[in-house]
């Protein structure tokens, strides 16, 4: 869309050139009958208003006097909101219209470092940060299977500890639904902030022991909405498979594989130790991968009565490739949990992978894939 030809010219001498997106409301700024159009130019964004018969009035919010700006969804409409000391205008547009207006929003945030609010209405608008859009994805993920379970619920928990953030990911998600929720990660989000989500989307679903074929369809279809390559994807698959995959411990009778299950069990909760700060959340980790049973006195018994050293020692002729490998990962998962890797932990993870043999190539493809999974920090920028 374009700006009529006189309004074109006042805008191209006042404000340095044409404008670069411009969008058409239905009424005037002041409401009644009339017509009005935003133009943005790179630092200020225009409003040209004007009464049924009267002359076109201008108004100009240069980005860094925008105090807050929002999108809210109006049935087959869209509302653009913006807020300053001086003024505040609140006008209707077609739903048409829309890309402009977001790209506008989009210009904005990017000139403020602020966040654009969506929403239905003013009351219910949310803040569209990258954060808010990672909780929606995942509040999409819960529901493709019909209902939210409760590893999952937990999952996204212990990820964003942040209440406000998950509920507000919610709203959004209700607000514009799983389509527009993966477009807009795809318009607002750099590569490594969609790489996260993924991650963590991979991360949620198999948090209840399973992966649908409706889940794997949903995570094949975030990785070629976002253009993420193949092989990142199936790394993210390897990875997490690898560290989930707890039946590895199982021989092909379907039994336990009782003293490998126990140097499992035993090396994660010395790894809880290590730091000399033992977390509950952490020892809930642990107890959270042994379905009916609480593995921790156990492990403990292990660990009094061989020792860290005893136990490392052991390991080589208690556990297989596959096993080890499984165990690396939740290690370096559970030293990550609590948002800080603490040379102690570092250390015990050097040890293990010695210890274990593992290949310098896997050692690093599950560090690597696990560490950018779990920075969710990525989340703050941009």
């Amino acid at each position: 869309m374009h700006l009529p030809g006189n309004l074109a010219e006042e805008f191209a001498r006042e404000h340095g050139g044409p404008s670069a997106e411009v969008a058409r409301a239905l009424y005037p700024l002041d409401g009644g009958m009339g017509e009005a159009y935003v133009a943005a130019a790179p630092d200020r964004l225009v409003v040209f208003s004007k009464k049924l018969s009267g002359p076109w009035r201008s108004y100009v919010f240069p980005f860094t006097e925008v105090e807050s700006l929002a999108l809210l969804a109006d049935g087959s409409f869209c509302q653009l909101e913006v807020a300053s000391a001086r003024r505040r205008a609140l006008l209707k547009f077609s739903g048409w219209d829309r890309p402009a207006l977001d790209r506008i929003a989009t210009a904005w945030a990017a000139a403020t470092g602020r966040s654009v609010r969506v929403g239905r209405d003013a009351a219910h608008a949310v803040p569209l940060t990258p954060l808010t859009l990672f909780c929606a994805v995942l509040q999409a993920a819960m529901q493709l299977d019909g209902e939210r379970c409760a590893a999952e619920e937990l999952f996204l928990a212990q990820a964003i500890t942040d209440a406000q953030a998950v509920q507000e990911g919610l709203s959004y998600w209700e607000q514009n639904g799983t389509d527009e929720t993966i477009a807009t990660v795809r318009e607002r989000l750099n590569a490594d902030q969609q790489w996260c989500v993924l991650a963590n989307v991979v991360a949620m679903i198999m948090a209840d022991g399973r992966l649908t074929t409706e889940e794997q369809e949903f995570t094949e279809n975030l990785r070629a909405e976002w253009h993420i390559a193949q092989a990142d994807y199936d790394q993210i698959l390897q990875v997490l498979y690898c560290k989930n995959n707890l039946a590895v411990f199982m021989d092909a009778e379907g039994q336990v594989a009782a003293g490998a299950l126990e140097g499992f069990y035993a090396a994660l909760l010395a790894m809880v130790q290590a730091d000399g700060q033992p977390g509950e959340s952490e020892l809930a980790m642990i107890r959270s991968l042994a379905a009916g049973s609480d593995p921790v006195e156990a492990a403990q018994r292990v660990l009094d009565t061989g020792g860290v050293d005893g136990l490392l020692a052991r390991l080589p002729e208690l556990l297989t490739p596959e096993q080890s490998c499984c165990l690396y990962a939740n290690l370096i998962v559970l030293a990550m949990s609590d948002g800080a890797l603490r040379s102690r932990e570092q250390a015990f993870l050097a040890r293990v992978r010695e210890t274990l043999r593992l290949a310098e190539e896997t050692a690093d493809l599950l560090y690597t894939v696990l560490f950018r999974k779990h920075n969710v920090a990525v989340l703050s920028a941009g």
